[in-house]
């Protein structure tokens, strides 16, 4: 996500969280294919369930995703690290692998084909086959 983007978001967070907290679920479930709406209606009926988000965190977090840059961070990782993307994901374009992939050699970045940002709700059997193979990978070396 760019960060105009970001700080329209930061500033909709200080004008209405709620509201907003609404469109970044429409953004979430976007991208999942014929998933998309089914997935929207579990995540509107689930997430009222879930503490309360605090205005603060949701500001906080922007900022990192605005201003943080941990690629440094992400080279030094030395354990074994299974990275998936969304193909169709609106908030983290599929094009974020390359650069994943040169900055940690070692990392497994994958992405799923016809999933957005939600694999593990829309193609959970997908998700979890992708990890199970990972980690047999990481087991046998």
């Amino acid at each position: 996500m760019d960060n105009h983007v970001l700080s329209e978001f930061a500033q909709a967070v200080r004008e209405n969280d709620q509201i907003t907290l609404a469109r970044f679920t429409g953004l979430m479930t976007q991208g999942e294919g014929e998933q998309t709406r089914n997935l929207l209606r579990f995540v509107r009926k689930h997430l009222p369930l879930a503490p309360a988000a605090d205005r603060n965190a949701l500001l906080w977090g922007l900022d990192v995703l605005q201003n943080g840059d941990f690629r440094s961070l992400f080279m030094q990782i030395r354990h074994p690290l299974c990275v998936l993307l969304g193909e169709d994901d609106p908030l983290i374009p599929s094009q974020v692998a390359t650069e994943l992939g040169e900055l940690n050699t070692d990392a497994d970045i994958q992405v799923l084909k016809h999933a957005g940002h939600l694999p593990f709700l829309s193609q959970p059997l997908r998700t979890l086959d992708s990890m199970t193979e990972f980690m047999w990978r990481v087991q046998s070396a």
